[in-house]
This record gives structure tokens, C-alpha cells and sequence, in this order.
């Protein structure tokens, strides 16, 4: 800043010293002056180039580096001079280098150098890219899935732009792809651009057009019902698939079988048929149903594997055995049934409708438990064949006092409960009995002090004889057998 001071006499010789300032220029930011040496070539056939340039009154958020469509990232002033590429020596391209600083968006300026041939990386092949858009999701976004054909290309991948944004560096090996989340906001063309990793100049584009996800919410594609038709005599089988729907499109939907585009069919064509499918008993089956306006309306379903090996599946005559109860108060289920025709992936085990597991069928018979002896909770054992969704069965228990004893007299079930007992006993028969029966009860000295004849009802009750408390054994007695146990009275 220049400051002039001017002296001034009034007619009272008084000194009046006044300041006048000038005005403070503030020049424009510049750059100007950038080289860009090329440093030698590496043995992958690639070179960098080392970038300098001078500059004034420029920005304090750095600067970045542009060229041939190429964003090479943003830099300090300070950290000048800077090494850009790796840049492919392949004797045909031409580098631009802009220098833009990020404050002053009108401060910049360029240079470019004649192609560099380093003798590596000319077979280098990156053919058309293969863009298929996947539906919407809720948020109204989408993803790409990106394939192409490659010969000859490095071992370090290659990089992905859309619109000029990087998205990442992958491996050839993992083609295909999904790009994204991508807005679809009816308007965006997206541009993508892959280029190798290492030989920049290997590299193939393509533009999609507008993806509209259009407005969430109004577009409503139901709950799918499936029905899996009979196997046919080539080992196939069809899929009958059924929806409600509102709001839709005029143009009907698309329908995708395990990720792969099965075809278009109109809405008043439903219920439609999907086939015919592999019935080999190890493949599952995804099923996705998408507007073909409304992206973001859709829903999907999936079957576990069908076998069309053999006849139907059949799961039947199930049976429950109750096991002793543990000190615990709990119990366990000897589980057993016969089957045919049954999938290779074992079956489901389900217990009042939860979810315990998946079993084996050469495991049979298993124990289900532990399960609580309180005498009041009944229990539902299902099983249900992991293949075949329609192929299963079920059994009840009945409630388990775990202060009883649990006997089985042939294929007929007595509970006797409680024991320990305050001197009244009471027999409980699951079935009903098919046989009467007979129930003697001894003492220690082995004198019988109780006997009854004839038993043949749902339940019993004894009344033991006031002979104090202590240790008694009792027996069972009916046409199938036999069988003894002991009786402790408090």
C-alpha cells in the first residue's frame, strides 16, 4: 500500500496533515509455464511424466490435473514439481496435462507431449462394453452390470469411470460386474469409460441412455405365488407363477430366473408359466418379477431344488416315543417315520412351528429335545423335506409331568403321576387302552396292599392305604406285558 501525506498551512498557521490511500489492486491468480518431462519407461512398457509449472496469487485449495478425458487428481502448490501416470508408452498417444487451480476456476493452462514408445503393451485389447441396467431399488437407485471381452492385458486389472467420477480398480476375473448405485432419474446419461491399469491407452467406453425409476410407491407388485408342476419324462419341470398388482405399467414385466432374463409378458396373461427348469435335485430357482417402465416395482420368490428322479416325495407314520426325564425336569422325543422318494438335502425339524434344524434321513431315529416336563405344554413335532416343500408330517405330545413315570406296555403309553406322591396316584392313558389292565402295588416286605382289576378308562386314580410314607413298588399287568416300577410317598 502507498500512503501520500500532504502538508496544508490555513490562514492560523495551523498544520492539518492529512492521509490520502490508494486504492489496493488485487492482481488475478496465473499459472503459466508447464512442462511435463517424460521420465524413462518401466518394463511393463509404461512411463511417468514429472510436472512443473510457475504460478501467482493462486487459490488455497490446490490444484488438479486434467487430460484426454482423465482426471489425474488434485495436488498442494507446495508439493511441486508432481509425477503423473502411469502413462501408456505405446507410440500412438498424444497427452494433454490442464492445470486448473480448484479455487479460481479460470486460472489454468496446459501442455502436451508427442507419443512415447516404450515397445510393451500394444496387443492390448478391451472390446465393446455389455451394459445391462438392473431394476430399482426403493430409494429409486439402480446398478449396471458390466461385461466386455479382453486379450493381452495387464496383470493389475483395470479402472472404471462413470461420467468422468472413478469407481474403482477390478480384476478381469471378476467379470461381470455390478456398477452403481446409479440415480435413476430419468435424465442422466451415464458414460462409462474401462481402462487398463496399466497400458492407459487399452481402453473402450459406452454411454447409456436415462434410467427412470419414476415415483416410489405408486407401482405395487404383489406377493408371488408358485405352483411347481409334475416333472415331465426328460427330468424338467414347469413353475406356475401367479401376483396381485396395481399402479403398473402398460407395457407388462420382465421375469428373471436365477439372475438371467427369461423373457416379457403382459399383465393379462397371468398366471404364466416358467420353463421348463432342471429338476436335479440340487438347484435352486430365483424368480424376480420387474415392471418394464417402473424399475423400482418388483418382488421376487425362489423354490428350493426339485428331484425328478423316482416317484412323489412321502413322509409318513410318524412316531414319538417319550424318553425318561432327566434330573432337569426335561424330557426328549425318540422321533422316527418312514419315507420314500424323499430329496437329497435332508429335512427340516420344527417344534410348535420354531425352527430347531436340519436332519438327515439316514440319522433316523433321532432324539428331539430337551423338551419341558411341566405337564401342561403340549408339543407338535413337523418335519417337512428341504426339496420338496409339500412332502412332510407331523405328530403331537401330549403334555409331560416330569414328576411322573412314563411306561409303555406294547405300543400303549401310561402316564403315572405324581411321583414322589402324597398318597394318591393317578394313571393317565394317551390312546385309551386297547386291552383292560392290572395294577398291583407291594410294599417292602412285598405284601400287596393295593389291587385293581379290569382298568379301562381314560384315567385313574388310587388311593394309596394310610401305611405311612416310604418306598412301594407297583406292577402293570395287561395282555401285551408287563411292566414294574417304584413309588416313593412323602
Amino acid at each position: 500500500m502507498k500512503n501520500t501525506f500532504r502538508l496544508i498551512f490555513s490562514t492560523a498557521m495551523m498544520l492539518i496533515i492529512t492521509t490520502i490511500v490508494s486504492p489496493t489492486i488485487l492482481k488475478a491468480c496465473d499459472i503459466w509455464e508447464v512442462q511435463a518431462d517424460v521420465m524413462p519407461c518401466n518394463n511393463a512398457g509404461m512411463f511417468w511424466v514429472l510436472l512443473d509449472f510457475e504460478f501467482e496469487n493462486a487459490g488455497n485449495e490446490g490444484f488438479r490435473v486434467q487430460g484426454n478425458g482423465i482426471n489425474y487428481g488434485n495436488f498442494w502448490y507446495e508439493n511441486l514439481p508432481i509425477e503423473i501416470g502411469p502413462l501408456a508408452g505405446d507410440g500412438v498417444s498424444v497427452y494433454e496435462f490442464v492445470v486448473i487451480d480448484n479455487q479460481y476456476q479460470d486460472c489454468s493452462a496446459w501442455t502436451a507431449i508427442d507419443p512415447v514408445s516404450c515397445g510393451g503393451g500394444s496387443d492390448c485389447f478391451i472390446g465393446e462394453l455389455i451394459i445391462d441396467d438392473h431394476p430399482c431399488n426403493d430409494e429409486g437407485y439402480f446398478y449396471a452390470m458390466l461385461n466386455f471381452e479382453y486379450e493381452n492385458v495387464s496383470d493389475a486389472g483395470f479402472n472404471v469411470y462413470a461420467n468422468d467420477q472413478y469407481l474403482g480398480t477390478f480384476n478381469y476375473d471378476e467379470l461381470p460386474f455390478d456398477v452403481g448405485p446409479l440415480l435413476g432419474d430419468g435424465e442422466t446419461v451415464y458414460n462409462f469409460l474401462v481402462v487398463d491399469a496399466v497400458y492407459v491407452a487399452c481402453c473402450n467406453w459406452r454411454a447409456i441412455d436415462p434410467v427412470s425409476c419414476g415415483d416410489v410407491g405408486d407401482c405395487v407388485i404383489g406377493q408371488i405365488i408358485k405352483e411347481i408342476e409334475p416333472c415331465n419324462e426328460a427330468g424338467n419341470f414347469f413353475v406356475l407363477l401367479n401376483f396381485e398388482y396395481a399402479n403398473v405399467s402398460d407395457e407388462g414385466f420382465s421375469v428373471f430366473v436365477n439372475d438371467s432374463h427369461f423373457g416379457n409378458f403382459n399383465y393379462g396373461n397371468l398366471p404364466i408359466e416358467i420353463g421348463p427348469l432342471d429338476g436335479d435335485g440340487v438347484t435352486s430357482y430365483s424368480f424376480w418379477i420387474n415392471d418394464l417402465v417402473y424399475n423400482y416395482c418388483h418382488n421376487s420368490t425362489a423354490i428350493e431344488p426339485v428331484s425328478c428322479d423316482g416317484n412323489n416325495c412321502n413322509i409318513w407314520d410318524l412316531q414319538g416315543a417319550v424318553l425318561p426325564c432327566n434330573d432337569q425336569g426335561n424330557f426328549f422325543v425318540l422321533l422316527d417315520f418312514e419315507y420314500e422318494n424323499v430329496g437329497e438335502q435332508g429335512f427340516a425339524l420344527y417344534i410348535n412351528d420354531d425352527f430347531i434344524g436340519n436332519r438327515e434321513y439316514g440319522a433316523l431315529p433321532i432324539e428331539v429335545g430337551p423338551l419341558v416336563g411341566n405337564g401342561t405344554t403340549e408339543y407338535v413335532i413337523s418335519v417337512s423335506d428341504n426339496v420338496f416343500d409339500d412332502c412332510g408330517g407331523q405328530l403331537t405330545i401330549e403334555p409331560v409331568a416330569c414328576d411322573s413315570d412314563n411306561i409303555f406296555i406294547g405300543d400303549e403309553q401310561i402316564i403315572i403321576y405324581p411321583n414322589p406322591s402324597n398318597g394318591t396316584l393317578n394313571l393317565k392313558f394317551r390312546e385309551g387302552l386297547a386291552t383292560p389292565l392290572t395294577l398291583v402295588i407291594y410294599n417292602l416286605k412285598g405284601e400287596e396292599i393295593y389291587n385293581a382289576e379290569n382298568i379301562n378308562t381314560e384315567e385313574y386314580e388310587v388311593s394309596l392305604p394310610k401305611n405311612g410314607g416310604g418306598l412301594y413298588f407297583y406292577k402293570i399287568i395287561n395282555t401285551s406285558g408287563e411292566y414294574k416300577g417304584k413309588i416313593v410317598v412323602n
